[in-house]
């Protein structure tokens, strides 16, 4: 939990999307997971990339290594 003190109003598309840019900015984020449009378009914000799920998915497997999920923990109940 942290607390939000920045008001960006960065992405004027869509300003329900600078609620993301605030409190990762405040977190100090190394990444926004998103496959929203407006989100995408950034890039990057501030110092925190934004990447879509896929390569996200990328960049955790070259860190680690191949990544194994249980099934169990992928199906939805």
């Amino acid at each position: 939990m942290i607390k939000v003190q920045s008001n960006f109003k960065t992405i004027k598309e869509d300003p329900k999307d600078n609620m993301v840019l605030n409190p990762a900015y405040d977190g100090r984020a190394e990444y926004i997971v998103s496959g929203d449009k407006h989100l995408q378009k950034l890039k990057k914000f501030k110092n925190t990339r934004v990447v879509s799920p896929r390569e996200f998915m990328t960049i955790i497997t070259k860190k680690f290594g191949e990544l194994v999920v249980p099934k169990r923990e992928i199906t939805r109940e």
